[in-house]
């Protein structure tokens, strides 16, 4: 097994686990699986009605239901008409007196024969396929002996052993299975000692969800989360035929699907691997013909494709249709009459584009790693994507990029309605190499929208109250650029670190956690731990951050000790190469460094105690990765609504001189930098301006001398949206109000002192919205028509132009009546 790869896996699931909005959509099954659990019981005498009743839950049931897949409703048809027979067989997969196989095969084999006796006796139904598979069964087993069994699907399975290498056998699906079960107990031994099982476990008993005492569902879920929800660096693209010539493009699109034919093929659930598929496709199409495509479409489809992956649509070799995003997994829908294997994708974009270059000419094909080819170093599938005018990857943004990297912060400016807030979300994806939804969960984006009552304690640092029972405590902290600033740091510094120095770092941050777990429990039954035999001071409460401790002058008072003053100052004294002293520790706060250090170092020694009790010790061997280093953006909207140089006070200065120390009014002991800024050298700020708001603040020349300014004005959107999509000739006829050219001259509607490229609409007015109700009357007399009638009483337009904007109105019978 890959270890790396693997604690990579594991730390990207345990840190979205408890997320209310985790990226992974799959919390439903502790409380369906709680629900059927409680009412499972093989022993009781009338088992038919128990199973019934058991999968009848609240909630989701997607383990046992999706499109065309139904075992359990299939399972109680069976009970319904051979109640006998189908007991016996439940009895037999039971039956742990027998090995594994047999029962696997006897129990679909049993499926298998009933479903023709059952397809004679219903042939107005179509009961094509009985859904009693390997996933069906790994179900009921569960079920019946969670500690032993657990649920399967022969994709996520095969995906998760092929990237772990893990040397998965392909020898059938029901044999999988077994070998399945022993990589579910490899790496149940791997995590079992994590503290996080620890947090499961209470998480389940205090949600009231399903207990999972043998984490089979737990390994479950992340070995199918982890191949299924793609992170950014797994994202595949696929370059995707609907049909010959695209026939099916349009079909595909209003049911939100793709498909591929093949229909003689049925479920390909029931194939273990490429060459079962290509054995069946010579047996359903015959010719001499190669099947090597056709085989790999297919076993791609449903065995290397996963949610979140990029479809490319193409027609022919030379045309581009659109793109979307794949989410769910493969099923079988009987019920089409044709392209009846199907995937669920969110398409975005819909049109047609032109390319100069040929395309491949197969269905399906994996284009994640092929080069545009273009001596550019971008891959294909950008390039595609670009021509596009997508949002993930845009070329047209990449002066744009190029100069954020090099002034690290700019603004975009331009009239409203010109799409600046968007474009700096596309700049953000594509630097972060992020799509939309990832972006918004990243921990390396954030967008805020200043105001005028912004001040620097919002968005830098200033004082809070906190209630600490009957007293209140005041504390400098960080705020929304301070916290922003502090974590890009972070990164910024580890980077530059030595692998085994962020090792070492990492050790001490997570035995430090199992430290804290110790005292909370002695505090549960001492009500307080005493420091150092002979001494007076205790902890008395753990906090999230730091443990409070009784004052050493008075014993009734106490003080909050930060957990990195306690981190740091045992990383000086026991794993540095030269010995750092509390009281000389400059990355201890103030107070660890103050009259109050034996304080600090009797709680350094007590933590080095409980690790020297529990054989814990820093060794070599532990992991020694290099810390990659990560871009941050944050975007202010509306950047010069607020005061700027009120909010950044003396951010100014650190923002021309990028890593260099600045000195704060507000000194905080649980920053990095303490008393000190710093904006690091991957941390970039864009801003957005409307510069048609004549009533926001005026931007200095200091401020503006440290930002580059790009401008976004509006264009005509026509050739990159559906026919019928964007208000072409309106857009056109109000842009004549403003120039009479692309914005660089001016029209004899606008006054002299300003400038069309300032204050003409944006294109996104002009953006049909009929499905939301902005028709576009309605867009025209409650947004656009409003705005110009108020450039003209505020002389932005000349008072003539009303002659103007009602024969706009009159031409395109624009007036609601």
């Amino acid at each position: 097994m890959n270890q790396e790869l693997f604690q990579k896996k594991w730390n990207q699931y345990k840190e979205e686990f408890f997320k209310d909005s985790s990226i992974y959509d799959e919390k439903y099954k502790w409380d369906v699986l709680k629900q059927v659990s409680d009412k499972w019981n093989w022993n009781v005498d009338d088992k038919i009605t128990m199973f019934k009743e058991a999968f009848e839950v609240k909630g989701r049931n997607n383990l046992w239901t999706s499109i065309n897949y139904y075992p359990t409703t299939m399972a109680t048809w069976f009970f319904n008409d051979f109640p006998d027979e189908t007991l016996a067989a439940f009895e037999n997969l039971f039956n742990e007196e027998t090995d594994l196989l047999t029962r696997l095969n006897d129990f679909k084999k049993y499926f298998d024969n009933q479903l023709t006796l059952l397809q004679d006796k219903y042939p107005d139904k179509k009961l094509n396929y009985h859904s009693q598979d390997i996933r069906s069964m790994s179900l009921y087993l569960f079920l019946q002996n969670p500690s032993k069994y657990s649920l399967f699907k022969f994709s996520f399975v095969k995906n998760f052993a092929d990237q772990l290498g893990m040397g998965f056998i392909r020898k059938g699906q029901n044999h999988n299975y077994i070998i399945y079960l022993e990589i579910l107990n490899q790496i149940k031994e791997i995590i079992l000692s994590d503290p996080f099982i620890q947090q499961y476990r209470q998480y389940n008993t205090e949600n009231n969800l399903y207990t999972d005492e043998s984490l089979h569902l737990l390994i479950q879920d992340f070995m199918y989360c982890s191949v299924t929800y793609n992170h950014t660096s797994e994202k595949r693209y696929w370059l995707y035929s609907p049909g010959e010539s695209a026939y099916k493009w349009d079909e595909f699109y209003d049911l939100g699907i793709m498909a591929l034919g093949w229909d003689e093929l049925q479920d390909l659930n029931s194939y273990s691997n490429g060459d079962e598929i290509k054995k069946a496709l010579y047996d359903a199409y015959g010719g001499n013909e190669n099947k090597s495509n056709a085989t790999i479409a297919n076993d791609e489809f449903i065995n290397s494709m996963n949610i979140g992956d990029i479809i490319i649509v193409k027609k022919g070799r030379k045309q581009l249709m659109g793109f979307g995003e794949v989410s769910s997994d493969y099923y079988y829908d009987a019920d089409r009459e044709d392209y009846k294997h199907a995937r669920k994708v969110e398409w975005k974009k819909k049109g047609e584009w032109n390319i100069d270059q040929h395309m491949v000419v197969k269905t399906l094909t994996d284009i994640t790693g092929y080069d545009s080819g273009l001596d550019d170093g971008k891959k294909y599938y950008e390039y595609l994507l670009s021509m596009m005018d997508n949002n993930l990857t845009k070329y047209e943004n990449e002066h744009i990029i190029n100069l954020l990297q090099y002034k690290k912060q700019i603004i975009l400016q331009g009239p409203p309605g010109t799409g600046k807030t968007r474009e700096a979300k596309s700049i953000a994806q594509n630097m972060l190499g992020l799509d939309e939804k990832e972006l918004q969960k990243s921990e390396q984006f954030k967008i805020i929208q200043f105001h005028p009552s912004y001040t620097y304690e919002d968005f830098v640092r200033g004082i809070v109250a906190e209630s600490k029972g009957d007293k209140i405590e005041y504390k400098n902290v960080n705020k929304i650029l301070g916290e922003f600033a502090d974590a890009a740091l972070k990164n910024y510094l580890d980077s530059k670190k030595i692998p085994e120095q962020v090792s070492k770092e990492n050790w001490v941050n997570t035995q430090y956690v199992k430290f804290k777990e110790s005292i909370q429990k002695e505090i549960e039954t001492d009500n307080e731990v005493l420091i150092k035999e002979g001494t007076k001071p205790k902890i008395t409460f753990v906090e999230d951050d730091s443990l409070r401790v009784n004052r050493y002058s008075n014993e009734n008072d106490s003080v909050l000790v930060k957990d990195s003053d306690i981190i740091n100052g045992y990383i000086g004294l026991y794993l540095s190469e030269m010995t750092s002293k509390i009281r000389n520790n400059e990355l201890l706060s103030k107070s660890a460094r103050s009259g109050m250090y034996y304080l600090y170092q009797n709680l350094v020694e007590k933590f080095k105690k409980y690790l020297d009790e529990n054989n814990l010790q820093y060794s070599t061997t532990n992991e020694t990765k290099k810390i990659e280093k990560k871009n941050y953006i944050l975007i202010i909207d509306e950047i010069n609504r607020a005061n700027l140089s009120s909010v950044l006070g003396e951010l100014i200065y650190a923002l021309e001189y990028r890593g260099e120390e600045v000195e704060s009014m507000y000194s905080v002991d649980d920053s990095l930098t303490k008393n000190k800024l710093i904006l690091p050298p991957n941390l970039y700020i864009i801003g957005t301006m409307n510069t048609a708001d004549r009533s926001v603040g005026h931007i200095d020349y200091a401020i503006r001398r440290r930002f580059a300014f790009v401008d976004i004005i509006p264009k005509d959107l026509t050739s990159e949206m559906e026919e019928g999509k964007f208000y072409t000739d309106l857009f056109s006829a109000v842009k004549a109000l403003f120039t009479e050219n692309e914005y660089e001259t001016k029209s004899d509607f606008i006054s002299q002192e300003f400038e069309p490229k300032d204050v003409a609409l944006g294109h996104s007015y002009f953006i049909d919205k009929s499905e939301e109700g902005g028709e576009m009357k309605v867009r025209w007399n409650y947004e656009i028509k409003p705005i110009l009638l108020e450039y003209v009483r505020d002389g932005v337009l000349k008072a003539d132009a009303l002659g103007q904007i009602n024969e706009i109105e009159n031409q395109f019978t624009l007036k609601i009546e």
